[in-house]
């Protein structure tokens, strides 16, 4: 369900995603790109590693680039993120 999930992010485990929702976090095979493509426009690429719920932010710090969620975890912004994501 798209509305309980939070962000994406890569692993460090090799070809693995980790996907951030309200009940916990599950690490699946895939790759960043063709998972962005299948989202929908809540979703958008912040940074190499990120892929956020623009709907689970809870404030944008600009000077760190960190987006602050509703669940009190964080995400990196790129600078180029930064800029398409305060739009």
């Amino acid at each position: 369900d798209y509305d309980k999930i939070l962000f994406f992010e890569t692993s460090s485990n090799i070809h693995k995603i980790i996907v951030h929702h309200m009940d916990g976090e599950v690490e699946f095979y895939g790759k960043m790109k063709a998972l962005e493509n299948i989202l929908d426009s809540r979703f958008y690429r912040c940074h190499t590693s990120y892929i956020v719920n623009k709907d689970k932010i809870k404030e944008i710090n600009k000077k760190s680039r960190i987006a602050h969620l509703i669940n009190n975890d964080t995400c990196l912004i790129s600078t180029r993120g930064l800029k398409l994501l305060v739009k």
